[in-house]
């Protein structure tokens, strides 16, 4: 995504409108029937952000005491951010927040307006100093390959499983995914959540979140649940999914915008 606006770096307008946006937020927003139709599932934009070495505390404490009250001033409402906790590459952060519409893409986002040009010139300076890369997409919640949280629900942590499909096999992969998550919200899982990219990336790729409170209720659950998955029997990926990728991630609340209430 591009933003041509007075020759500012890409990465920095691409972050902020990611983080005035969130493995995660999907993972706190209000759920929607899986008998649902498709017209009422709901779309995120999600930014991946690689944080460079050593400056993840700035970043964060930037995000913190500058960005966050900026964005709240722009009226930005809901706002999820986790980040890799030990296992994955580390310095990772999720961004996301739901999408009302897409014509919210068009003009100039108005968190920048907020800012003034004193404040949009430190953050250009900031953002470049902490991120090495940004990849920003647009995500279909699929409440139907999922189990939700009971509401209100704080997810702290979990799995993050992204699945590359085969093209032409999507239907079986989601039959199956499917399954995995009835089977998920068997074995005690907080949640199970799935999702398809949509726009601005692989149309064929999933991302789904096995969530738990810790790393302690993973030792004590995964067992079950992966001996639900093998007494289920379900049908090999063997040629449905060409790539899996796996990491874990922990929500950073600090970082993010909850509804009032919540």
């Amino acid at each position: 995504m591009r933003i041509q606006t007075k020759g500012y770096p890409k990465v920095f307008f691409t972050l902020m409108l990611a983080l005035a946006l969130a493995v995660s937020g999907f993972a706190q927003s209000k759920p929607v029937p899986a008998q649902a139709g498709a017209q009422q599932m709901q779309f995120y934009s999600m930014t991946v952000a690689q944080i460079k070495p050593g400056m993840a505390l700035e970043f964060e404490s930037y995000t913190k005491q500058a960005l966050i009250p900026l964005m709240k001033k722009a009226g930005v409402k809901e706002m999820w951010v986790s980040r890799t906790n030990g296992l994955g590459v580390d310095g990772t952060y999720y961004v996301m927040m739901p999408v009302t519409n897409f014509a919210q893409f068009d003009g100039i986002p108005p968190q920048y307006k907020a800012m003034g040009w004193d404040s949009l010139l430190v953050s250009v300076s900031a953002m470049d100093r902490c991120v090495s890369s940004l990849r920003t997409f647009l995500f279909l919640a699929r409440p139907d390959l999922s189990f939700s949280p009971v509401p209100g629900t704080n997810l702290k942590m979990g799995f993050l499983i992204t699945n590359s499909v085969a093209p032409g096999r999507n239907e079986e992969f989601e039959k199956t995914a499917k399954e995995v998550a009835a089977i998920a919200g068997k074995s005690g899982l907080k949640a199970y959540l799935t999702g398809k990219v949509a726009f601005g990336g692989d149309s064929n790729e999933y991302i789904s979140l096995a969530a738990f409170i810790n790393f302690a209720e993973v030792d004590k659950l995964g067992p079950v649940f992966l001996k639900a998955l093998s007494d289920a029997k379900l049908p090999s990926q063997a040629g449905i999914v060409m790539k899996s990728e796996n990491s874990t991630i922990t929500m950073v609340p600090e970082l993010s915008i909850n509804p009032a209430g919540q």
